[in-house]
């Protein structure tokens, strides 16, 4: 220690100056004297106190940490452990426990911290601490649950597999809600519902501890339910046509069919058929299937529609006469043959027909009772023209490849349903053209044709000899199925019937069957046969009286006619027999 020096004065002679310092102070406090002397060995002192003090920490030590077992059947262990070592540069260093257990302690499962403290005789302090751990049995999940997938009704079972210290607890959970009862290393549901798809779990447990399960999914799947049936379509020839289905049920398998047969390859929700034909028309369905079963959807109908003639190249041959039905949803504008007459040129969607005048006569065409198929009407309107004889037309149409002339058109009718009328005269071996076209901005739609050919003709019907007879009405320009309509009037000159009821009764024919034969007193409706044919049979015999009946008239819609006979009957001015 470096006391430093004492000063000192005398008035009459130099001071000696002395001290009593050891040359080691001791911890704490050391006073030193110090004397000063004069030469008369007069003396005077002073003190100084020295105090040393201790701020060095001990030194501390610990074991190293300690990992044990649990003893047998238990959740803890005695752990036996080494003493800390501590110095310190004074004596009287100790040390004490001051967290965990002392060694040859009961330690419990897990990890404990065990710190010494060391202090020394200035109260001076250090720490040290290390780990015990025991590893005791707590549960240990070997098997987790596994996922399921189960359709409604059957039943689901979820196990765990578990090891630690007995006896080992358990607590199935779902959507993390414990499950009353659900208690043992097994849970089952016997019959399922929708209501049990989710998430499943279990808690095992003992003293030691507890551990949860990695989550297990159930997923409960129904029959399928179709939630969107395939739509009917109307589509032309060529056009892409789409068939889709929605359905609900879980993991989904699908198989269309056309016409109740499976279609190769396609099992998707959707259906593409990418260029229909008229092959393609039919009923489509798609059965859909899950591990739960299978459920068809409705049936959707496709109606493949011709590309209908645009020009006179595509015309449709019109046979005989009739109503034909006609849609021109899959017709085009012709830009080459615009009628020249009307009123309405905004035309669009073209549809043509064609036919060669069998017989001379008027025919009727029309559009105007026919409707779209919906709330709008279809304006249309007719037009007919001569041009080339169909073998001889240059195809495919276009300008220059054939000379055609309109002969007449037809507007749509104001105030009507969209339809037009065209009357107009044919003669025999002519071919014509007609064209039925949209107008304005209605002017697409499906229609029915009506063709008529009305032609009537007056004979005069002469009986010559007598015997049974048939009279024979025919219709070249009709086909079987076709109605007719005959309107018989008598002339009662020459000794006709108004001659005399005896006169007839002479013929042993009753007058009542004569006039159901020709009297009619309204048109007489009739069809015609396979042969196209009416026919008019006389079973009483006719006698050689020479009598004549004038003025009988045949009207037909449509007619084109021969009048035959056979045996007894001469039909003058047409055949003679």
């Amino acid at each position: 220690v470096m006391l430093g020096m004492a000063t000192g004065s005398d008035p009459c002679s130099a001071v000696t100056i002395t001290n009593d310092a050891p040359a080691t102070f001791p911890l704490g406090n050391t006073t030193v004297t110090w004397t000063a002397t004069d030469a008369a060995s007069n003396s005077a002192t002073c003190m100084q106190t020295v105090t040393v003090e201790d701020n060095e920490l001990p030194t501390i030590t610990c074991p190293a940490d300690v990992t044990v077992n649990a003893d047998p059947g238990q959740c803890d262990a005695v752990v036996n452990y080494g003493p800390p070592t501590v110095s310190d540069n004074c004596p009287g260093v100790t040390f004490a426990l001051t967290a965990g257990f002392a060694s040859g302690s009961t330690f419990p499962s897990g990890t404990t911290v065990v710190t010494f403290t060391a202090t020394d005789g200035s109260g001076n302090t250090d720490s040290c601490s290390f780990n015990v751990t025991v590893n005791g049995s707590a549960p240990t999940i070997t098997g987790q649950p596994v996922s399921l997938t189960v359709c409604e009704g059957d039943p689901a079972s979820f196990t765990v597999t578990a090891t630690g210290a007995g006896p080992l607890s358990y607590q199935w959970r779902f959507g993390g809600v414990p499950i009353p009862g659900a208690t043992s290393s097994s849970f089952t549901i016997a019959a399922t519902t929708v209501a049990d798809d989710g998430n499943y779990d279990v808690v095992v447990s003992n003293a030691c501890g507890s551990v949860t399960s990695a989550p297990a999914s159930l997923t409960i799947e129904t029959v399928p339910v179709v939630t969107a049936d395939p739509q009917s379509q109307n589509a032309c020839e060529g056009s892409m046509v789409t068939f889709q289905v929605a359905a609900s049920g879980g993991s989904l398998t699908y198989q269309w069919r056309f016409n109740g047969s499976d279609l190769v390859g396609e099992t998707n929700d959707t259906l593409v058929l990418p260029a229909v034909t008229l092959a393609d028309a039919g009923d489509y369905d798609v059965v859909v299937t899950n591990s739960c079963g299978s459920t068809a959807s409705a049936i959707a109908t496709l109606n493949v529609m011709t590309n209908v003639g645009d020009d006179p190249c595509d015309a449709i041959e019109i046979l005989g006469s009739g109503v034909i039905a006609g849609d021109t949803l899959c017709a085009t504008p012709q830009s080459i043959l615009v009628p020249t007459t009307g009123t309405n040129t905004d035309l669009s969607n073209d549809q043509w027909y064609r036919f060669v005048a069998i017989c001379d006569g008027p025919v009727v065409i029309s559009t105007d009772d026919m409707t779209s198929g919906g709330a709008t009407s279809f304006n249309s309107q007719l037009s007919v023209w001569v041009g080339p004889d169909f073998g001889s037309l240059v195809c495919p149409f276009g300008p220059g490849t054939g000379t055609f002339t309109e002969l007449a058109s037809a507007d749509p009718t104001m105030g009507g349903n969209g339809g037009a009328t065209l009357n107009f005269n044919v003669l025999q071996g002519q071919t014509y053209y007609v064209r039925v076209a949209g107008v304005d901005d209605q002017n697409s739609g499906g229609y029915l044709l009506d063709v008529q050919i009305t032609q009537s003709i007056t004979l005069n019907i002469d009986f010559g000899l007598g015997g049974p007879g048939t009279m024979i009405v025919q219709n070249l320009c009709g086909n079987p199925g076709d109605e007719y309509f005959s309107a018989f009037s008598v002339d009662p000159a020459n000794g006709g019937p108004g001659a005399g009821t005896g006169f007839w009764f002479g013929l042993h024919i009753a007058i009542p069957d004569l006039f159901d034969q020709f009297n009619k007193p309204a048109p007489f409706r009739g069809v015609l046969d396979a042969n196209g044919e009416s026919l008019f049979q006389f079973f009483a015999n006719v006698p050689n009286l020479g009598i004549d009946l004038y003025g009988v008239t045949v009207t037909f819609d449509p007619v084109t006619f021969a009048i035959t006979g056979s045996s007894n009957i001469e039909v003058s001015s047409v055949l003679n027999y």
